[in-house]
């Protein structure tokens, strides 16, 4: 094999001879100290090779022998680059690219996330980020184990956490702590009050003594389920009370809206756009002017993965402030979606809507939105209970 590859580097030729005597060219090569190998002898003729120097001699013998001598073939580097003299760009561009694919070996192309629930990739990646764990980070000064203790230290929420490099990949796998069940502590004494008015539905107490009963008209903080629980014997002892009280409650809700309103209007937009290479970007004119809206990432895709080399853009944006007048209807519909985001907060899933009204009454500003909402609902609140 590496005799091969030199005679690659050397060059050689190959050769073919006629119309004499065989035996006596190679004989006379032989004298002559010429190299030849792959040799073919019929009889008739002699194909062989042999480098580029010895074929310069190699006429001597001939013209003794009567052979007439002719090149088949060249081959190797010297003659590669003679032919290719002409295109010494492509050859520098070839060899260029073979240097930054060998170079690029070395570094990360892509950086993944696995195993994680409640803590977003972004998050994860910034962090690892400011380990230099990212696209463009040389392989060999990545210590892993290192990241990981700190990823742990920065997130109490991570159990487990490995960082596997594969090729030109890096995968982080993280594991996240299981949410523990709340611990109640049944040795502190409680009561359970009211914490709406309303007319009672359901008493379901699993522990201490109920107080009310279905039909009963309550006040918020009124006492539901007492912590005072009497023994068999006629003594008393104080537990944590437990139970749920359905009650049906009525709750208004209202939302005011004006008919003037300031809002921000988009007056010119700007697209930036950047060569990525290697998690480097690199502008390709000036910052545009204006608060940044978005940004984009548009890679090449290879086989099975995105190739670290695409485009990216940042959208930004121009804006004026202007005092605009709105119309009923706009007006009503505003005023609608605020009402539902308070009854959002207002409800718990414990809470089933039994009916609801709104209504409209026009004032000099704009507009009121009341809704009156009548509603089954857990009202039950734990109080503790002081013993003395």
């Amino acid at each position: 094999m590496i005799i091969k590859l030199l005679r690659l580097l050397l060059g050689y030729v190959e050769f073919q001879a006629t119309g004499g005597f065989p035996e006596r060219f190679l004989n006379l090569c032989n004298i002559n100290g010429i190299t030849l190998w792959n040799v073919q002898n019929d009889g008739v003729k002699v194909k062989a090779c042999t480098p580029i120097k010895a074929y310069r001699n190699i006429r001597k013998p001939a013209h003794k022998s009567g052979m007439k001598v002719k090149i088949i073939r060249k081959r190797g580097l010297p003659f590669f680059v003679k032919y290719n003299k002409a295109r010494v760009g492509v050859l520098i561009g070839a060899f260029v690219s073979v240097v930054l694919l060998f170079l690029s070996s070395c570094v990360l192309w892509d950086v993944e996330v696995t195993g994680n629930t409640r803590i977003k990739n972004e998050e994860l990646l910034e962090s690892l980020s400011g380990y230099d764990v990212r696209v463009g980070s040389v392989k060999s000064e990545i210590d892993t184990k290192s990241v990981e203790s700190q990823l742990l230290k920065d997130y109490p929420e991570l159990s487990w956490v490995s960082i596997n490099i594969f090729g030109m990949k890096a995968v982080l796998e993280v594991k996240e702590n299981k949410d523990m069940p709340e611990i109640i502590d049944d040795n502190i004494p409680m009561n359970i009050v009211a914490k709406k008015d309303g007319r009672i539905i359901l008493v379901n107490g699993y522990s201490g003594t109920n107080v009310v009963k279905e039909k009963d008209v309550v006040l918020s903080g009124d006492l539901l389920i007492s912590g005072i629980k009497i023994n068999q014997d006629g003594s008393e002892r104080a537990v944590r009370a437990k139970g749920k009280v359905f009650a049906e409650t009525t709750t208004n809700l209202s939302c005011e809206v004006s008919r003037f309103k300031d809002v921000q209007l988009i007056s010119e937009t700007n697209v930036r756009h950047k060569i990525y290479v290697l998690g480097v970007e690199i502008p390709l004119w000036v910052k545009c002017k204006g608060e940044k809206l978005y940004n984009g990432k548009k890679l090449l895709k290879g086989d099975s993965t995105m190739l670290p080399l695409g485009i990216t853009w940042d959208v930004s944006y121009v804006l004026n402030y202007e005092t605009i007048e709105m119309t009923e209807e706009e007006m009503r519909l505003l005023s609608l979606s605020e009402v539902v985001k308070k009854k959002r907060n207002e409800f718990s899933d414990e809470c089933e809507i039994l009916k609801t009204e709104y209504k409209k009454k026009a004032t000099e500003k704009g507009i009121v939105i009341e809704n009156k909402v009548v509603a089954k609902e857990n009202i039950a609140l734990e109080k503790e209970l002081f013993v003395e």
